[in-house]
């Protein structure tokens, strides 16, 4: 995916220069579960080979300390934006958390060099080096977030992992000055994912996210300009025009005080499989399918549940059953999970569901057939 790195975007600040859209937070950190997932098939390597004489343990231990240097100075690029954003200071921090890292490995050589440890332990333990290097990015990412202006900041669960206790009760701080410290629940201390201080350990796939910047530079109206439009929803995870098809009453109700919660009905379009919420699409003929009058839309959102991430908190919280034992209520509490999750819309198969009509513009109206 090619990108860019732009400090005046909400969230993680990098935009697909593609299709323009805003790169989430969650979609970074998704990029960060593979390159750990990378370095892990490396350290797995490494095991094997001085498990079984293939190497010394002199050259298994370089070669760790190598492996975590990289991905420590990897990890920190992509939380500050790349290397044209470090200074002085922050190869100064990244070279901190190295040399801790080294100080913990001394320890671990010593029981590789000395025959303690078999092939499954050394494995282990040289993954969760790889996993810590996750403080590396948050820590960055922290940092640059701050010196962007950012105000708040919220604890996000994996939706692809599961989630410890103490994790669970950090998300559950919602968003709190970005100021304070989070603190992990068993140990009393500070903490941010990959560092080990939770119940996870260095197995936490958790991240941090922000918000807080720039509030109404350009205040929300129900319809704006596809320009103003545009201004408003700059940084937006999902950049497109979408539709909504409705009728002419609701329309002019729409154009007047925008999407209003309580006109969703279980009996309407808009209670569908992806939670309580109003729905659109990025395809004009599926939007007709629902009503006369097409809007189109444009959508200002940061945190967008998708695809796999989608089906593996569906599979987890049973999201099928609900909607299938209670059809009233079912579709009420997905969204409610949802978004104490830290999502503000739902994009699968064709479909995108957001949930704060706050976040939602209308930028022109016509007949469906036009």
């Amino acid at each position: 995916m090619p990108f860019t790195y732009d400090p005046n975007l909400r969230g993680s600040g990098y935009r697909d220069t593609a299709t323009g859209r805003a790169i989430s937070n969650a979609s970074v950190t998704a990029q960060i579960d593979v390159m750990i997932s990378a370095s892990s098939d490396v350290t797995l390597t490494l095991s094997e080979m001085v498990d079984s004489g293939g190497i010394s343990a002199g050259s298994w231990n370089d070669a760790m300390r190598q492996e975590i240097k990289d991905n420590y100075i990897d990890q920190y690029l992509v939380g500050i934006g790349g290397r044209e954003n470090m200074n002085q200071e922050h190869w100064g921090s990244v070279g901190g958390m190295i040399a801790d890292q080294y100080r913990y490995l001394d320890k671990f050589y010593a029981q590789v060099a000395a025959g303690d440890l078999s092939l499954g332990q050394i494995n282990a333990r040289a993954r969760m080096y790889m996993n810590s290097s996750r403080e590396a990015y948050e820590r960055a990412h922290g940092r640059a977030a701050l010196n962007r202006g950012f105000t708040e900041q919220m604890w996000i669960n994996s939706a692809s992992a599961a989630t410890c206790d103490d994790c669970k009760t950090l998300q559950g701080l919602g968003w709190i000055s970005i100021d304070q410290a989070f603190v992990s629940p068993s140990t009393g201390a500070e903490t941010l994912p990959g560092m080990g201080d939770t119940i996870c350990l260095t197995n936490c796939q958790c991240f941090v996210d922000y918000k807080g910047k720039r509030d109404a530079e350009i205040p929300w109206e129900p319809e704006m300009s596809p320009a103003d439009a545009l201004m408003w929803a700059e940084d937006s995870a999902i950049h497109q025009m979408v539709y909504h098809g409705t009728s002419e009453d609701a329309y002019n109700r729409i154009a007047k005080e925008g999407f209003a919660d309580e006109t969703i009905t279980t009996s309407s379009g808009q209670a569908g499989m992806l939670g309580r919420g109003f729905y659109f699409s990025p395809e004009r003929a599926i939007a007709a399918n629902y009503g006369t009058v097409m809007l189109d839309v444009q959508l200002n959102v940061s945190n967008v549940l998708e695809g796999d991430a989608f089906m593996a908190m569906a599979n987890e919280y049973s999201f099928m059953e609900l909607l299938a034992t209670d059809p009233m209520n079912g579709h009420v509490e997905m969204a409610r999970i949802i978004q104490e999750a830290g999502y503000d819309a739902v994009s699968f198969v064709g479909e995108i569901c957001v949930f704060d009509p706050a976040n939602i513009v209308v930028t022109e109206a016509g007949a469906t057939n036009d």
